[in-house]
């Protein structure tokens, strides 16, 4: 297999592990688990943050719930130490989120583990 096919594969392997675990997670409310799988779509890889956050309308409605459910599970997913609410760069622009980069990391590690196992 080339590398590029192996490092391709592998990024496939790790984000279905996130969002599996995610999915499965126990800790975490259904709206919590669909919001943070959101943030986790729209984040950037290199900085692993949401920077380009649309705001609770459009995220409601991509996800399904209601606006104020959103803000909720922001709140319970900050609490918890999933995600981090970061400063816009402008008066006018929209907060972002920064993500945990452990939760990738983890991902990482259990796809690591299998292939070696």
């Amino acid at each position: 297999m080339a590398k590029s096919n192996r490092a391709r594969t592998l990024c496939d392997d790790v984000w279905e592990e996130l969002f599996g675990s995610i999915a499965g997670s126990s800790c975490l409310r259904r709206n919590e688990k669909a919001v943070f799988s959101y943030l986790w779509t729209r984040c950037t890889t290199k900085s692993l943050a949401s920077e380009r956050y649309p705001g609770h309308e459009a995220a409601a409605e991509s996800i399904g719930i209601s606006p104020l459910a959103v803000h909720a599970s922001l709140v319970g997913l900050e609490r918890k130490g999933l995600i981090r609410a970061i400063a816009p760069s402008s008066k006018r622009g929209r907060v972002g989120y920064r993500l945990n980069a452990f939760v990738l990391e983890c991902a990482y590690d259990k796809v690591r583990l299998k292939r070696t196992s």
